[in-house]
């Protein structure tokens, strides 16, 4: 499988910003960064995909905070492991989904993973 996503780095605690940044709830980020997205339970599925993978407050993730720098793993063993579940979880849905364009070449934020399943806003 090749590496789309960029997750370097290790944390054992959340980033500052991401520890004293608004709670929002998902319901609140979809409406805030993607009104057009009219269908809730799928933004909150690939919303909460991210979170789980870095182990990250999902009302504290933002689009644009990028893999590998204000979501990292929280673990040592985590490095790797957040990534490869990204992507796991990536090409489940991509498939589910019956997805068939091509794959970006990298995948930095965490909106550039929600526009490649979410409806298009044009």
């Amino acid at each position: 499988m090749d590496r789309i996503f960029r997750a370097v780095g290790v944390r054992r605690e959340l980033p500052l910003e991401l520890r004293t940044r608004e709670a929002l709830s998902i319901d609140e980020i979809r409406q805030r960064f993607y009104p057009h997205v009219a269908n809730g339970t799928l933004f909150t599925e690939i919303w909460n995909e991210v979170a789980e993978a870095f182990e990250a407050p999902a009302e504290r993730i933002r689009p644009d905070d990028r893999f590998g720098q204000e979501l990292q793993p929280r673990s040592v063993f985590g490095v790797e492991d957040a990534g490869t579940m990204l992507e796991m979880s990536f090409d489940r849905r991509r498939r589910a989904m019956g997805i068939t364009r091509p794959t970006p070449e990298c995948i930095e934020r965490v909106d550039d993973y929600m526009r490649f399943f979410l409806p298009s806003d044009e």
